[in-house]
């Protein structure tokens, strides 16, 4: 092994859990070797579950802004132009 491989590996026994909900491959660093979607326990499903939520609010707020731009334009005092280049930015 080169010595970076190695000195990433200091003790190859030690682990954040002492178990985890699901199975996992120890030689992966305990990645999930399976996937229960009606978990939320740590740490593999709530990664999951929250990485899902966040891209869902993030796709919402992205979406909902165009049906709400004459009420931007409106309160903010934008110009055509200004509306037309907004989502440019």
């Amino acid at each position: 092994k080169s010595e970076a491989t190695m000195s990433l590996n200091v003790n190859p026994d030690w682990k954040k859990y002492d178990s985890y909900d699901l199975r996992v491959d120890s030689n992966q660093d305990d990645r999930a070797a399976e996937l229960k979607l009606c978990s939320f326990r740590r740490p593999h499903m709530r990664a999951f579950w929250i990485s899902t939520f966040s891209f869902f609010i993030a796709f919402l707020s992205w979406f909902s802004f165009a049906p709400l731009m004459p009420e931007i334009k409106a309160d903010l005092n934008l110009t055509d132009n200004e509306v037309y280049t907004a989502n440019i930015t």
